[in-house]
């Protein structure tokens, strides 16, 4: 049996993550992919390359280190949020790219440069499947979210943000035991002159004018000499 939820019957089967292991590396081995031929005929077999890791993720590993058998929860969390706090000003883009050119004058680094032509090379000879990589140059062609998600097994980030704005609304209302996927939008509306924008942009680093900045030196200035 298959569970279908976390809150679904237990499996029944007797499986290891020995046996996920030999699954994964078998699969890995086996899955091909024909790309569709570009302009001039040729087609590109894709496939899995030769660095496929299986770890069993427990929390009796190590947090430190790298062990070839198993991985902390902490290490994995924190190779995600790595990738996933990853934006396009660590490969000097703005927010909108219209191409190869377009990247190199506003400062970005060779390699970019070289990725972006390369994208806007597929999308120009082999056809529509390929089209989409042109809207999202500022991400090198990279489109959607960094991790995966199942509505019917994980929760998704619609609930977890619901979750968040109730929990800044009133901390005291939320049972600290509720299954996320349970909890409802409450959200209320604005009051009058205010307006909620779902977008962030980086505005800069450091104190916002110079008598601030002069104050915040001269108070770690104090601070050295106590």
């Amino acid at each position: 049996m298959v569970p279908t939820a976390l809150t679904g019957p237990p499996r029944t089967c007797r499986l290891t993550t020995a046996d996920l292991e030999d699954a994964v590396q078998a699969a890995t081995a086996k899955v091909r992919l024909d790309a569709p031929p570009l302009a001039d005929g040729t087609v590109y077999r894709l496939c899995w390359g030769d660095q496929v890791d299986c770890r069993t993720i427990t929390d009796t590993a190590p947090r430190n280190g790298r062990n070839p058998v198993v991985a902390h929860p902490e290490q994995i969390a924190g190779y995600t949020a790595k990738y996933l706090t990853k934006t396009t000003d660590d490969f000097g883009l703005p927010v909108r790219v219209f191409s190869a050119n377009h990247a190199r004058h506003t400062g970005a680094s060779t390699h970019a440069v070289r990725l972006i032509e390369t994208a806007e090379q597929i999308a120009t000879t082999a056809g529509e499947p390929y089209q989409r990589l042109l809207a999202n140059l500022a991400t090198l062609g990279y489109r959607g979210h960094p991790i995966t998600k199942s509505r019917e097994y994980s929760v998704t980030f619609g609930q977890v943000r619901r979750a968040r704005r109730q929990h800044r609304a009133n901390p005291a209302a939320l049972d600290p035991d509720a299954d996320i996927r349970e909890l409802l939008d409450l959200d209320q509306d604005l009051p009058e002159g205010f307006e909620r924008v779902s977008g962030w942009q980086f505005a800069g680093v450091g104190y916002l004018d110079l008598p601030t900045a002069a104050a915040a030196v001269e108070e770690a200035a104090r601070c050295r000499s106590r």
